[in-house]
């Protein structure tokens, strides 16, 4: 049997296009605080941090706020949001990074196993 390089190219181009059919799209979106899908997803990590923080939450929540934040990434796996950050802006010599999270509920984690 002799090498077909053309059948080759065939037959992987059309394994390349199948495959890429079953992935899911991937989207990084910049925004601001005042997005839904970020609000959402804050209320999710605040829900979290309940939990884990204790009886501290309520110390630690008073430095949670979202108002007036201009800088804030969204991360989509299939179009639903699975994850956010944020940077607040002090002065031209600090930043900090904010509301850092990922959901990681059974659907999200699902579509993760696609991916």
């Amino acid at each position: 049997m002799t090498f077909n390089a053309k059948r080759f190219l065939v037959l992987k181009t059309k394994y390349l296009v199948e495959r890429s059919q079953n992935l899911l799209k991937m989207e990084i979106k910049r925004t601001n605080s005042e997005n839904g899908d970020f609000i959402k997803l804050v209320k999710d990590l605040d829900a979290y941090l309940k939990i884990t923080d204790g009886e501290d939450h309520d110390f630690y929540n008073q430095f949670n706020g979202i108002d007036a934040i201009k800088h804030v990434v969204i991360a989509y796996l299939d179009e639903k949001p699975v994850g956010c950050g944020a940077i607040k802006h002090f002065d031209y010599n600090q930043v900090e990074v904010k509301r850092m999270f990922v959901d990681m509920s059974k659907e999200v984690l699902e579509l993760r196993l696609k991916f």
